[in-house]
């Protein structure tokens, strides 16, 4: 009895003790969140770390803010657009510092990045940055070609030795323990599954990353020449040659302007505000400052651009388990979305940010549909992020206009099935055996243990030829084109955002600010605000979601699931059901 006891009072202990966690969380969350706006002095610097992966929008989780106060200075697009159109416009800001550090992002994101400092520039502002001991990598340092002057610490390192893609390839493994995949694609460059097929690259993917890569290759070069003062072939010269991060290197090749500690750095900044002291800013702190009181002209009463986040893999909504890395676009949250935007009177036009490889062709199709309805009532852009390429691709064909940013990987207008069956590997490795009563012929070839008949993988051929004919139709019908020229740009190959436009795929090259332009001009608005949706959670919804995550995230660990483990389990998941996908499956970050 007592036994029972004691365990009763540990349990009892458990559920206060995380009750009062949960209650001091909330406290200080709510406190935080209802702070006053930061007073900025007259002649501040806004400090602005380059460290992270840069997302498109920012994810509330009060559980990091909490533990990690260095994560509210975390830079995403969204916060960034909207530090600097501050920072430009309040004369309270004299210039910017750039701390650079292992930044990473996609290509469309980074170059963003750079032209908004450009642009902030423009008003007759500054922009120092600085590697500290943490060092600087291509990504950070492409930014930080905007600056007016670079400096580094000493003996710390810039790494410039270019880009590369890698692939992991599971075909050995798959024969080595009997597993078979059954891939049926619709061209020669839809190889979103030669990762189970193949031990390495196939030649398109060759041809057409490569393609990708060197227009990557091209725009860091580019940017490098125009601040050094280089050609390009010199730059490439140097890259191509002896690798060497110091920045003593850096420093002799003209790659920076000087190596000196932060405390004399900071003195530059002084000297450069006419401050007897510094008086920075930093990134998260700046972005509680309303846009009224940094200068921006907010108007009152104005109708509203919404912009419509559409982010992560298209997969219906089967719901979510340890082994699925969620996160997915699913037709119901979008359908939400739309239908908050399209009862509200005050909403003039609807811009999509889309960045999504693709996923499932069915979901793609119902998103698509969505856009289709919302334009008979508004104006609908479809703006490119990161990657809006096979299903991301599908749904913008819904838009009345579609942009994409110069590095955009779009296109890959393609179908691809997969089918795994590992019977045979159970019984070989575990002696495993499988049979089954079943009362038609293919009642069962869906079934993961059984392998396709000629028959069944004819079917699945025909299911993909039906669906990428449709996918070639309904480009054709958008684009204003015949079937067979889009089909000449299509069969799987994935484009950049520019090599997209000259093909005819999208209407033009421009950021999400363009697309916002463009929609307030096609809804005759001389002015506007933006609101974004989906709206940001309330409080208890941001908690439970971040303490779901991060279970979640404590069991996966504690089974052992690595980043490589945790793709292969996500593919497995998605391959275990019937379905038809438009999806790449590269990624193209650069870190």
């Amino acid at each position: 009895m007592s036994f029972f006891k004691s365990l009763l009072a540990s349990i009892l202990g458990v559920f206060i003790a995380f009750t009062l966690f949960l209650l001091i969380v909330i406290g200080v969350v709510a406190s935080s969140s209802s702070e006053s706006e930061p007073f900025v002095r007259d002649g501040s610097v806004l400090n602005i770390p380059l460290s992270g992966m840069i997302g498109e929008r920012r994810t509330e989780d009060p559980f990091m803010e909490i533990f990690d106060p260095s994560s509210a200075n975390r830079g995403t697009m969204d916060r960034f657009r909207s530090n600097i159109r501050k920072a430009k416009s309040d004369s309270r800001v004299a210039g910017i510092r750039l701390d650079l550090a292992g930044v990473g992002g996609s290509w469309a994101h980074l170059s963003e990045m750079r032209d908004l400092l450009i642009d902030f520039k423009s008003e007759g502002k500054f922009i120092y940055a600085f590697i500290d001991d943490r060092g600087a990598n291509e990504a950070g340092y492409f930014i930080a070609t905007a600056a007016d002057s670079i400096f580094a610490q000493p003996e710390t390192y810039l790494e410039m030795d270019g880009f590369y893609i890698q692939g992991q390839f599971l075909k050995n493994t798959f024969d080595k323990y009997g597993v078979e995949v059954d891939v049926i694609t619709t061209g020669t460059y839809k190889t979103a599954a030669a990762s189970y097929v193949e031990e390495q690259f196939t030649a398109s993917d060759r041809e057409q990353l490569g393609e990708i890569m060197q227009q990557f290759s091209d725009t860091f070069v580019s940017a490098v020449s125009e601040y050094t003062g280089m050609d390009s072939e010199t730059i490439n010269g140097i890259m191509n040659g002896m690798p060497n991060i110091l920045v003593s290197n850096a420093l002799e090749r003209g790659f920076i302007d000087g190596i000196i500690y932060e405390s004399e750095f900071k003195e530059l900044l002084k000297e450069r505000t006419g401050n007897s002291t510094l008086r920075d800013v930093s990134f998260g702190r700046y972005a509680r400052v309303s846009p009224s009181k940094a200068g921006v002209d907010v108007p009152r009463n104005a109708k509203e651009i919404a912009i419509i986040y559409a982010e992560g893999p298209i997969m219906p909504d089967f719901g979510s388990d340890i082994f699925s890395s969620g996160g997915n676009l699913t037709y119901k949250s979008m359908k939400k979305a739309f239908d908050e935007v399209l009862e509200d009177d005050n909403v003039a036009a609807i811009v999509v940010r889309i960045n999504s490889p693709g996923g499932a062709v069915t979901t793609s199709e119902a998103i698509r549909n969505l856009f289709i309805e919302a334009s008979e009532k508004k104006p609908v852009i479809a703006s490119m992020g990161t990657v809006a390429a096979s299903g991301g691709y599908y749904i913008a064909m819904g838009a009345d206009t579609v942009l994409a940013e110069a590095n955009t990987i779009t296109g890959s207008i393609g179908v691809v099935l997969m089918k795994l069956s590992y019977g045979n590997a159970l019984e070989e490795n575990f002696g495993v055996t499988h049979d089954e009563i079943k009362t038609h012929q293919n009642a069962n070839w869906f079934s993961p243990v059984r392998s396709l008949s000629p028959e069944q993988r004819r079917a699945m051929e025909n299911i993909a030829d039906e669906t990428y004919t449709s996918f070639l139709q309904l480009v054709a019908d958008a684009r204003g084109q015949e079937r067979d020229e889009i089909h000449r740009v299509a069969q799987g190959r994935v484009w950049t955002g520019t090599a997209a436009l000259e093909l005819g795929l999208i209407d033009a090259i421009g950021s999400l600010p363009d697309a916002v332009r463009l929609a307030a001009e096609i809804a005759e608005l001389d002015e506007y605000i933006i609101g974004t949706y989906p709206k940001e959670k309330t409080l208890l919804e941001s908690l439970m979601e971040s303490g779901n995550v991060r279970a979640t995230q404590i069991t996966r660990r504690a089974l052992g699931i690595t980043p490589s483990i945790d793709k292969i389990l996500s593919d497995l998941n998605v391959m275990s059901r019937p379905q038809v996908f438009s999806i790449i499956e590269t990624d193209f970050s650069v870190n």
